[in-house]
């Protein structure tokens, strides 16, 4: 996650789609696997209960942060998108790392969520 982070942040602007691509999966993915590892970890550990999560609609849930993080992806790949949802007031390199930053920040949630439910 921190890698492709790294990659973006020193190659603003010089990218093509494909990179980008692979930089926003590198960290919606890293996002799942940090955090889901902390709570496998705990679960075993004792250090938290190993009952599961039992959230109301959390397929729902899931299914809507995957639905924000698909937009996220649209978005980080096509900048002028932010101007069709309010955004137009960043200019397309701000709106990227929001984009990528945001797309971590959901998916460590995912993460833990998919864990903890298990």
């Amino acid at each position: 996650m921190a890698g492709a982070a790294g990659e973006y942040l020193g190659n603003v602007g010089d990218l093509d789609a494909g990179t980008l691509s692979a930089i926003y999966l590198a960290v919606f993915i890293g996002g799942i696997t940090f955090t889901g590892s902390i709570v496998a970890y705990s679960k075993l550990a004792g250090m938290m209960s190993s009952k599961a999560l039992a959230l109301p609609g959390r397929d729902q849930l899931n299914i809507g942060m995957l639905g924000i993080l698909a937009l996220g992806m649209a978005t980080f790949l096509n900048p002028s998108l932010g101007s069709t949802v309010g955004l137009d007031g960043l200019d397309s390199e701000s709106l990227q790392l929001a984009s990528l930053t945001f797309s971590a920040a959901v998916s460590s949630v995912l993460g833990f969520h998919l864990v903890a439910s298990m």
